[in-house]
Order: structure tokens, then C-alpha cells, then sequence
């Protein structure tokens, strides 16, 4: 169950979709290499969700929860900084 609410988070459908579009437009692609590209595109997304899913099951089994959560505080601390460096310092 858990597999499927994270594939439909809002967050990684509109991720995906931007990557993909992306890539599309900067390539310019044609029908049969978008077809090549999405199905390459869609197998590899649920493979790779699903390790990361698995390998966050056991990281949490293994880890004390203070260590998980002080990990998620530095990940936030570290993504805030690289946004708004990246809004401030654009060249």
C-alpha cells in the first residue's frame, strides 16, 4: 500500500512529468524515440521507488529514531540552503 501512495504523491508525479517533458523538448524527439524513451522512463521509475522504499523500511528499522529525524532536519537544512542560494545567486 505504502508503494502505491508514494508513486501518486503529487510531488514525484510533477517531477516526473517535468523531466520527462524537459527531455522531450531538448531533443527533439520523434514519435518512435518518445514511445522508447517513456516506456524506458516508466519501467524505471516503480524499480527504483520501490528500492528506495525498501531501503528506507530498513534504514528505519536499523537506525534509532533520533538519528532518522536528525537526518531529515540536515536533508531540510541542506535543500533550503541549495534553493535559496540557487534563488539569490542565479548569474
Amino acid at each position: 500500500m505504502a508503494v502505491w501512495i508514494n508513486y501518486c504523491k503529487s510531488n514525484n508525479i510533477l517531477f516526473i512529468t517535468g523531466i520527462f517533458s524537459f527531455e522531450i523538448s531538448r531533443r527533439h524527439m520523434n514519435l518512435k524515440d518518445v514511445s522508447i524513451f517513456a516506456f524506458g522512463f516508466l519501467l524505471a521509475t516503480p524499480i527504483f521507488m520501490t528500492c528506495i522504499i525498501i531501503i528506507g523500511n530498513l534504514a528505519g528499522i536499523i537506525m534509532p529514531e533520533i538519528i532518522i529525524k536528525t537526518l531529515n532536519a540536515a536533508m531540510g537544512f541542506i535543500l533550503i540552503y541549495l534553493g535559496v542560494k540557487n534563488i539569490f545567486l542565479r548569474n
